[in-house]
């Protein structure tokens, strides 16, 4: 059944989708070939966060110094409600602002969130590696990680890069 499925896709034939293909697999080549440096990861890394409070801003610029391919975070703002001091942006990460919907509060049982243009910012920084938030009340998150499996991006590919950079 999984082989039908295959046969059943349309596979794009746009010369902007092909060149994009080659342009992630030359960085994935690269990102295998410099992960011997210590620290340094050549692919391109995008983080989803709910939100982008200022302490971690720090903690992403430093992380995006290792990704020679650069880092991306897509985050959005808290509730009014909430008091999360949240960063004015990034110096060396790139801050993708998201919409956050928030349906009910946080600290309430039934609260879900939904980010808008989830799949704008991931069509447009073409990530190698994707870090999302496993809340399962975050009902964007599983567009984008069934996104990242439907272009080509295995768990073994993920799994390579986590195990290559697990210092940080």
């Amino acid at each position: 059944m999984i082989e039908k499925r295959k046969d059943q896709r349309n596979p794009r034939s746009s010369a902007s989708h092909k060149n994009r293909e080659n342009q992630r697999n030359q960085r994935v080549s690269e990102a295998t070939s410099a992960s011997h440096q210590k620290g340094v990861f050549a692919g391109r890394v995008g983080v989803q966060q709910r939100v982008l409070p200022a302490y971690r801003a720090g903690f992403f610029d430093a992380l995006a110094e290792a990704c020679q391919g650069g880092l991306s975070v897509f985050a959005g703002e808290p509730r009014p409600d909430e008091s999360i001091a949240v960063s004015s942006g990034l110096s060396q990460a790139r801050y993708a602002p998201a919409r956050n919907r928030h349906f009910l509060r946080v600290s309430s049982p039934l609260f879900l969130l939904w980010q808008d243009n989830i799949l704008g910012w991931l069509e447009s920084w073409d990530p190698d590696v994707l870090i999302l938030e496993a809340n399962p009340r975050y009902l964007s998150t599983r567009l984008a990680a069934r996104w990242m499996h439907a272009r080509g991006q295995s768990r073994t590919n993920v799994t390579r890069v986590r195990e290559k950079t697990r210092h940080f």
